[in-house]
């Protein structure tokens, strides 16, 4: 992946990471984040991270995005069934849960 797009999205992480528009911006493209710019993910594990009612990249993906087993298995299995487990209207869709 670029440097630049890695430097932008690294400079809208940082000023804006709570946003809801900017988690989901992000987050539809978290598969191709994971998979070309593991090294830029791995150390920004916000992008990963679920909180019950929070905006996140992650739970973006987890609702809007396209079925990506591997970003899946990279997700914490705690905050996954929290996140999976809340009762709030806002909770990301069991989409990319296996039946």
């Amino acid at each position: 992946m670029p440097d630049i797009v890695l430097r932008l999205v690294a400079e809208v992480l940082a000023a804006r990471a709570g946003q809801d528009a900017v988690a989901t911006a992000i987050g539809v493209h978290l598969p191709a984040l994971h998979r070309h710019a593991l090294t830029f993910t791995a150390s920004r594990r916000g992008l990963y991270a679920l909180t019950p009612g929070g905006p996140s990249p992650a739970a973006a993906w987890l609702r809007w995005g396209a079925p990506d087993p591997v970003l899946l298995a990279a997700l914490e299995r705690g905050q996954l069934l929290a996140v999976l487990c809340d009762e709030s209207p806002a909770r990301p869709a069991m989409w990319h849960m296996p039946s």
